[in-house]
């Protein structure tokens, strides 16, 4: 995490009662009653129990008030009023702290294990709550050679969002103890901290932070370790470490201990601290709506903390994550970044080549490395979960391209493919305030003992080792050729087909969706390993095409399909020319290809997806001791080149004059809330004899997220930032998601040739 959680959080309800502060002292006009959360611990030997846990909302949330009275102690203008609080002390005798409406007031509801936090109801943004043992005394787990699990649905977070879920070194009793000012403690959600040593915390230390108070923002800071298991939206997802160099919380009172601004490396936190994003590390088909890890859909989380000896006492050496979705196991993804070897897990050695990679400082040796981590861990941390947005930094740290202005070609950079423009407070304030994440299903407990590992998917490891020369630009990688998850990412001027994901965008000769084939393979006897009967159906769809240095190259989809009533377990296929790239095959001794790792047995109607790049302009023939599938392969063909891939929608203007020429491919579909969301890829293509200079159009309706457009102030869209113009019969790519099962219409204001028409 690279932006302060707490300054976005804060409560925005400005009335007669409710305004965000922090109190020390307890008030009586509202209850405090604790949601009950349930969560469970965990032995191998006598499997989960049930523990009667609740929650509480942060302090900073909550109305403060005079003590015998009712005049707010922090105003509606955002400052502290001079009579109550003219300093730290005399304001946290004299404010009280009052209970909460959780459900009413902050959007937050559970229901037995699982905890709902929505975005924004009424004029509350936000919120932020820890796990309680008891009414008074936060729950401390200690997770050295322990793992934790979680269920998480992000499917209704947009870009701009963060649903977070972290451990951080809060005082179990909230500073009560410590601070005879401090009357409300953990029965009240006080004493947070984290390792960005937030500003804006009303009460540090059992005293106000009133000193330089300016804009949300005093003179101290709350600093302490953070464990950042779960940072997500739908897009993007990573879990970081965090260290510091003192133990517990501590009050930072000047820029160099606080790390404030060109301090930030001399802080007493790891503010950058270690981060494994699957996007940032090369991998851009892992995580998000229908890839590898759905973000439409629940995934269970699982993290396990490894020491060096497999030991209570041996000291913390990795940080493995696990997942679980559909009722498979899948392991994390691997690095896939020149230069760097394929870790898939947390480790001082992993942290050191990622800081390199990427250019950045390394603190974490001087901070004691992931050694001084598990010391944190032995000590005990509190369970925090949040759902915030950023006004410091719009969340590009996370899921967009981190400096703003960066090359999205330059390691690193690209944290994901949100827009730069559509994660600023005002934006998803606006347009997604129904907006919610949801946990459920916490537990830890003994590594191993708290999940059950089904069927292990293997994840793709990829290398870079093509150029693609576009006619504008050039795009960089290649997919993988293991089995597994893809991995390779091209960084440059092309963008992803189908998914979105990639960085870049294609400017040239690119010609978007070309049409699907489908192809039915007979019993046959062939393939190496003797007589094998089976009947398989191959559904091959052109996603994307395009010329690079005079050649023609494709990338294809494949999904496979058994359409025998029996399970398939030995399969093999070949091609008519070699490809440049497959991804989620492997590849056997004798060049032929068979299941990826993961895929033992196909069951009956079971199918698996796959893809390949080939230098060609239409897809190749595909063989397998099933039969033939392709182009050429007339006799076992169920379908033909349908000149569009299936759920696509091309148009062109009625008007000669209008060059525009837009296709719409749906990607994927998916059910949130009852509610259909659909993501499409769109390619433009300029049909005119004339370079394109100005683009302007509009949708019919909002849209939930969108990649490679410019967002305008008037609600418009137009080229991305690395694209002025569009040449002749040249085409640029973009996607988005909407709350739709039809491509939403797109509305063209510029070229004025094109004016009020829709597509």
């Amino acid at each position: 995490m690279t932006s302060s959680r707490t300054q976005d959080l804060l409560v925005l309800l400005f009335g007669t009662l409710i305004i965000g502060a922090v109190s020390q002292q307890v008030g009586t006009a509202t209850p405090e009653n604790h949601p009950s959360l349930t969560t469970q611990t965990c032995t191998k030997s006598g499997g989960c129990t049930n523990q009667a846990t609740s929650i509480v909302l942060d302090a900073n949330w909550r109305w403060l008030h005079n003590v015998g009275g009712y005049t707010n102690c922090y105003t509606d203008s955002n400052t502290w009023d001079p009579t109550l609080c003219p300093d730290g002390l005399t304001c946290a005798n004299g404010c009280a702290l009052e209970g909460a409406q959780y459900q009413a007031t902050y959007g937050i509801t559970t229901s037995n294990s699982e905890l709902n936090l929505g975005f924004k109801t009424g004029s509350n943004v936000g919120s932020r709550v820890y796990l309680l043992e008891s009414p008074t005394q936060y729950k401390i787990f200690k997770l050295k050679n322990r793992e934790f699990t979680f269920d998480v649905d992000v499917s209704n977070l947009p870009c701009g969002l963060n649903g977070a879920l972290y451990f951080v070194e809060m005082q179990a009793d909230g500073g009560k103890a410590a601070y005879p000012s401090n009357k409300a403690g953990a029965q009240y959600g006080t004493g947070y901290c984290d390792a960005q040593c937030p500003h804006d915390i009303k009460f540090i230390s059992g005293q106000a932070n009133v000193n330089g108070w300016s804009n949300g923002l005093g003179q101290w800071g709350s600093c302490c370790v953070e464990m950042d298991i779960w940072e997500a939206n739908k897009m993007s997802t990573a879990y970081t470490t965090h260290t510091c160099t003192m133990t517990g919380q501590y009050k930072c009172t000047n820029a160099n201990d606080c790390g404030d601004g060109g301090n930030r490396y001399t802080g007493v936190c790891d503010k950058d601290g270690c981060d494994f994003n699957s996007y940032r590390l090369g991998n851009s088909s892992f995580f998000g709506p229908g890839k590898i890890i759905d973000s439409g859909s629940k995934v269970t989380v699982i993290t396990q903390f490894h020491t060096t000896d497999g030991t209570d006492t041996g000291d913390l050496s990795e940080i493995r994550r696990i997942y679980i979705q559909n009722g498979k196991t899948i392991q994390n993804s691997k690095v896939n970044v020149p230069g760097v070897p394929q870790y898939d897990s947390i480790t001082d050695s992993f942290c050191a080549a990622e800081k390199t990679a990427f250019a950045n400082a390394n603190v974490l040796p001087s901070m004691g490395g992931l050694k001084a981590m598990g010391a944190a861990l032995d000590r005990g941390l509190t369970l925090v979960m949040s759902l915030w947005d950023d006004s410091a930094a719009d969340m590009l740290w996370l899921d967009s391209l981190d400096p703003k202005d960066g090359n999205p070609s330059t390691p690193g950079v690209a944290r994901g493919s949100c827009s730069t423009t559509t994660g600023s407070t005002s934006y998803v304030r606006a347009n997604f305030p129904n907006s919610n994440v949801k946990f459920s299903n916490i537990k830890s407990g003994e590594i191993g003992s708290t999940f059950t590992d089904t069927t292990t998917s293997g994840s793709q490891t990829g290398t870079q080792t093509g150029t693609q020369t576009g006619s504008q630009g050039t795009t960089t990688g290649s997919h993988a050729t293991t089995s597994g998850s893809q991995t390779g990412t091209q960084t440059g001027s092309q963008t992803g087909a189908q998914t979105g994901s990639q960085t870049g965008s294609q400017t040239g000769s690119q010609t978007g969706s070309q049409g699907t084939t489908t192809g039915s393979s007979k019993p046959s006897t062939t393939g190496s390993g003797g007589p094998v009967s089976c009947s398989v159906k191959i559904d091959q769809t052109v996603a994307s095409a395009w010329n690079s240095g005079g050649v023609d190259q494709v990338q294809v989809n494949v999904i496979i399909t058994n359409t025998m009533t029996t399970p398939l377990s030995s399969f093999e296929l070949a091609f008519s020319a070699t490809p440049v790239s497959i991804w989620s095959l492997t590849q056997k001794a004798d060049g032929k290809y068979t299941f990826p790792a993961w895929i033992s047995t196909l069951s009956p109607g079971e199918s698996f997806n796959w893809g390949y790049i080939a230098n060609s302009k239409t897809a190749l023939t595909l063989t397998s001791n099933c039969g033939s599938d392709g182009p050429s392969t007339g006799a076992s063909q169920t379908g033909t080149q349908t000149g569009s891939q299936t759920g696509s929608a091309t148009g062109s203007s009625g008007d000669a004059s209008c060059p525009l020429k837009i296709t719409q491919t749906l990607v994927n579909s998916w059910q949130s809330e009852g509610v259909t969301q659909s993501q499409y890829d769109v390619v433009i293509k300029n049909q005119g004899t004339q370079s394109l200079g100005s683009l302007q159009f509009k949708f019919a309706q909002g849209l939930d997220d969108f990649w490679s457009l410019t967002l305008n102030a008037d609600g418009s869209y137009g080229f991305p930032s690395w694209l002025p113009s569009l040449s002749s019969n040249g085409e640029m790519e973009f996607g988005y998601i909407a709350h739709s099962s039809e491509p939403v219409s797109i509305e063209v204001t510029s070229p004025s040739s094109c004016s009020n028409q829709s597509f």
